[in-house]
């Protein structure tokens, strides 16, 4: 619990880093530290953001 909250204040104050820090998380496999939360909000905004219709 403590990391979501960590890691939401960084995604809100640095984005940048935030994004650097969930990228080396997923490559190093570090699945149980992920701010899954924001990166499937992310996810979902890429997708409606560069859909075709």
């Amino acid at each position: 619990m403590t990391q979501t909250i960590v890691n939401k204040s960084l995604y809100e104050s640095d984005y940048l880093l935030w994004t650097q820090e969930i990228v080396a998380k997923l490559k190093a496999r570090d699945f149980c530290n992920i701010d899954f939360e924001n990166l499937i909000e992310e996810i979902e905004d890429f997708g409606r953001s560069h859909s075709l219709f």
